[in-house]
């Protein structure tokens, strides 16, 4: 028995043009493309859930072609919005082949449009599949499978049970980063954020030694050390972080990872950040509107947050650490002059980059339902939620306004003049660190 878990290839920005052209060999484009289109570590997962009598083959189509002459028993999928529309070429596809195997989706889009990727396969996991999965072999095995499985019908997934992923299946030559999750779930809530509505809110870890366990696997089959966290907010337990970071520090990696604002707060716990391994945080500010903020999240959690922005960059960058911001144009409050404050906010904070995309209605969020009730969505197929393509009617801005706007801001962060002026900061950054480390 034979199984085929895919994880499908996606497209960057669908037609804007100019900004493609623009982006192509840039910096932002390097860290974009291997920050978010790194392999599926939640296929991975699976494959270590599956029996040893089953072959298990993984395959990235952002790096090698699928094998659509070879046999399988069950193709397994994983697509986000923008990919989706491949993973349906994909399924019908394998639906076409002489002996047509038993096609399966997961990921957020599936489980959202549960009802829509159904036409297209022939088994929809709805939401983390870990403990479903396993129920869903053994009925292959019965030929009693069903057409849906829920995670709601199963115990919620208890994070140190989650088995180390099979990183022996990847191509090494494939990736220069590697992914490692130590937890699931964010108590913020943002409004665009469909990774709330999928993992949920409450916060779920995995212990230190697992994590611990996971980069010394992860390290055996790839070659390089720079780690990426792939935790939508990893620092919120305070409990854990003490532990964690000494374990990390013990590991003797670099690491990236996702934090919200107030990890700037304290910069004792910085220290010990950096110290640990850590070289540059991914930090969504979204918006520097404090409208827009306040239209995110019901609690106006970011909102409150906006005025200590600055100081927060500062306390982090003082301690050595890179900060890469990620915004959102096209919020109501947005207008033409949001590009360039946008573009001064980056470069007078020292931001190692920044990632700024479009505002996009994702299924399951609460953005697409108050979009949805004003008729501002767009009649726009899914293969356009690129996050930089428009796919809503904007109050204020047109869309070649914002497709204008969005090309003008990266100009403005990514070109020498910047760069110099950033290397300059961070050097000095350096020796202030290593002047202060000389006299402890």
């Amino acid at each position: 028995m034979r199984i085929a878990f895919i994880n499908p290839i996606f497209t960057l920005v669908s037609n804007n043009d100019a900004l493609k052209e623009f982006i192509k060999d840039s910096p932002f484009m390097y860290f974009y493309s291997q920050f978010w289109s790194g392999f599926s570590n939640g296929l991975l997962t699976l494959a270590a859930l599956t029996p040893d009598d089953i072959e298990s083959v993984y395959i990235d189509e952002s790096h090698e072609s699928i094998p659509f002459n070879e046999n399988f028993d069950i193709i397994a999928i994983t697509a986000t919005t923008q990919q989706i529309m491949r993973a349906y070429a994909i399924a019908e596809r394998f639906k076409n082949s002489p002996e047509p195997p038993c096609i399966v989706i997961g990921g957020s889009h599936a489980s959202f449009m549960s009802d829509e990727a159904s036409r297209h396969v022939d088994v929809v996991f709805i939401g983390e599949a870990e403990n479903s999965w396993p129920q869903f072999l053994r009925d292959f095995r019965n030929g009693t499978w069903k057409k849906k499985y829920e995670a709601k019908d199963f115990p919620i997934v208890n994070m140190t049970e989650v088995p180390i992923p099979r990183y022996e299946l990847l191509n090494p030559d494939h990736f220069n980063m590697i992914w490692i999750q130590s937890s699931r779930g964010c108590p913020i809530n943002c409004e665009f954020c469909s990774a709330t509505k999928f993992f949920g809110r409450k916060y779920r870890i995995k212990t230190e030694e697992q994590v611990l366990r996971e980069i010394s696997e992860a390290r055996k089959h790839m070659k390089m050390k720079q780690i990426l966290f792939s935790d939508d907010n990893m620092f919120c337990n305070k409990d854990r972080n003490e532990a964690l970071l000494g374990k990390l520090k013990e590991a003797d990696i670099s690491f990236v990872a996702q934090a919200d604002i107030t990890i700037g707060e304290n910069p004792d716990f910085l220290k010990v950040l950096k110290d640990s391994g850590c070289s540059i945080l991914f930090i969504g500010f979204e918006s520097l509107d404090p409208r827009n903020l306040g239209l995110m999240n019901s609690t106006n959690w970011k909102q409150e947050k906006l005025s200590r922005y600055s100081e927060y960059i500062k306390n982090i960058t003082e301690a050595g650490i890179g900060v890469y911001g990620a915004f959102i144009v096209g919020y109501d409050y947005d207008t033409n002059e949001t590009f360039n404050d946008l573009a001064n906010f980056v470069t007078d904070n020292y931001l190692s980059g920044a990632q700024i995309t479009v505002l996009t209605p994702l299924p399951g969020t609460d953005l697409r339902e108050r979009l949805r009730k004003s008729n501002r969505v767009l009649n726009t197929g899914w293969e356009n939620y690129t996050f930089f393509d428009v796919n809503i009617n904007h109050p204020i801005l047109s869309r070649k306004e914002i497709e204008q706007g969005l090309l003008k801001t990266y100009k403005a962060i990514y070109n020498q003049e910047y760069l110099n002026r950033k290397n300059q900061y961070y050097h000095q950054v350096f020796l202030r660190n290593l002047e202060g480390a000389k006299n402890e």
